[in-house]
């Protein structure tokens, strides 16, 4: 298709405003017009790269949801039978399910009455010598008290998995959620921040987690590297029957040509898409100033709630 008519598709939209009215179609448009994605993969290396450079990391791999994300870190993490993993007590439940898919045992830590995040003082108390990481969730939009849990961690030998699903441009005293911990798993689902509809990430400055987690997501193939998808050509030795096509177990978790054109799309415009999130709690937060029976979650100071939820306390007799 000519690049007018692609640009002209993209300026159909009735509603510019809205949440996919930015270069989403027009690089959907661009992915259909295409003849063989096979080698040339561009929206997926694309999407891959800005949203690394975006949260300052080496390595994204693209996953086809944020639940495989949790798998794909688990797994790098060698997490199998009869390992423990600390989860928030209150979260979604992928964090426990995807524990329990990689045959190990989560382990249920409180959460801070004011924050709604995991406590890291509870934390402490449910290490066993079978705990073998921690499952962070930045609940609601609002970064967990990560220096405590790194301190946690690092003396406990411990990895941590950042589940950053609701906090896309959360901050915790400067640094953004999800660049933290030793893995981060980012959610693309509908209601999120950036939403491809079905979709997620990891990231990760460890190159060899990231080899790990990207043959998690490609089938256990044997060229995969952290830094990129798919290699566009095979290795002339792939034609010897004797050749080992995987080294490691894995499954097909890879995040697809269409949907990474729509999420490139949408990392573009991120920060408006948040800042509309935080204008509206905003003004919830001040319309329940003078309300004792209404709590809103606590932002302490230095950290910033991205807001995928305004949550509140409710503490009213009846």
């Amino acid at each position: 298709m000519e690049e007018k008519k692609l640009i002209e598709l993209a300026r159909s939209i009735k509603n510019p405003e809205n949440k996919y009215n930015g270069n989403e179609l027009y690089y959907i448009a661009q992915v259909l017009d295409w003849e063989n994605h096979q080698n040339t993969t561009p929206f997926a290396i694309r999407f891959e790269k800005a949203f690394a450079k975006r949260f300052g990391v080496r390595f994204a791999i693209g996953h086809n949801s944020g639940t495989s994300t949790l798998h794909s870190c688990l797994a790098a993490a060698e997490i199998g039978s009869g390992d423990e993993v600390i989860c928030p007590a209150q979260s979604c439940l992928m964090n426990p399910m995807s524990t329990m898919h990689n045959n190990s045992i989560p382990v249920f830590a409180d959460i801070d009455e004011e924050t709604f995040n995991i406590d890291p003082k509870d934390i402490e108390k449910k290490i066993t010598d079978k705990t073998k990481a921690i499952q962070v969730a930045h609940m609601h939009g609002l970064p967990a008290d990560m220096d405590e849990i790194m301190r946690i961690a690092e003396e406990n030998n411990l990895y941590v998995i950042e589940d950053a699903a609701q906090c896309v441009l959360g901050y915790y005293k400067g640094k953004p959620a999800g660049t933290i911990g030793h893995m981060h798993s980012w959610s693309f689902e509908t209601k999120k921040h950036l939403s491809t509809g079905e979709g997620g990430m990891v990231t990760t400055d460890n190159e060899e987690l990231g080899v790990k987690i990207r043959k998690n997501a490609g089938l256990g193939y044997k060229i995969l590297s952290a830094g990129e998808p798919m290699k566009k050509t095979l290795p002339e030795e792939f034609q010897d029957p004797h050749y080992k096509r995987h080294d490691r177990l894995g499954w097909n978790y890879r995040l697809n040509e269409v949907t990474s054109a729509l999420g490139l799309a949408q990392l573009e415009r991120i920060d408006e898409l948040v800042s509309k999130r935080q204008e509206c709690a905003k003004l919830l937060t001040d319309t329940f100033t003078h309300c004792d029976w209404i709590i809103p979650q606590k932002v302490p100071d230095g950290y910033v709630n991205s807001y995928f939820t305004f949550t509140a306390r409710f503490i009213g007799d009846e």
